[in-house]
């Protein structure tokens, strides 16, 4: 049998590790966002990303859902940033210090009370995933500018039979452009 007060200890342990190191990681992560601001390079926007990534994966590990949920918003953004798929603005920057200061809220709640928070924080999480919608429409229209009209490929579906002792055995395959129907026996 599992002695509880041990493992409250230790969880207690946990959530004041992850306090420490989170605070920290909070704020080596805004002076690296200011620095990203001035001059971007991967390296400083991996240091950025890896910061929200791990509070989000240690905070899901502790069921603190919401810290979780507020850290996985920022991160889906810094991923694409990471990706190069969103470029790096003053608007961006300033929705990535708003979750800095929500997260440092969060921490010194988690801190106080031992809670995880308990406001929802729509509003970030809006902000957050406008700027995705925003870019990710921008970068589809260019897209569909940009290309050049492709000559449609003609999918054709054959039904296979493969015979087995005693079964028989339908699969749909999908081909594309075949040049003869494909017959297994």
């Amino acid at each position: 049998m599992t002695d509880l007060s041990s493992n409250d200890e230790l969880f207690l342990e946990l959530i004041q590790d992850f306090i420490i190191e989170s605070t920290e990681g909070l704020d080596r992560f805004d002076r690296e966002l200011l620095e990203l601001e001035n001059q971007g390079d991967l390296e400083t926007m991996n240091d950025i990303f890896r910061v929200i990534h791990t509070i989000k994966g240690t905070a899901g590990c502790l069921a603190l859902n919401n810290i979780e949920k507020v850290a996985h918003s920022g991160e889906n953004l810094l991923s694409l940033m990471r990706d190069g798929k969103i470029a790096s603005s003053k608007d961006i920057i300033t929705s990535l210090l708003s979750l800095s200061d929500v997260l440092k809220d969060a921490l010194e709640i988690l801190e106080a009370n031992g809670k995880d928070i308990e406001k929802d924080h729509a509003s970030l999480l809006a902000e957050l995933e406008a700027h995705l919608t925003r870019n990710h429409a921008y970068r589809a229209q260019s897209l569909r500018q940009n290309s050049q009209p492709q000559q449609k490929r003609k999918h054709r579906l054959f039904l296979l039979k493969v015979l087995r002792p005693q079964t028989l055995n339908l699969s749909l395959i999908h081909i594309s452009e075949p040049t003869r129907p494909l017959y297994i026996s």
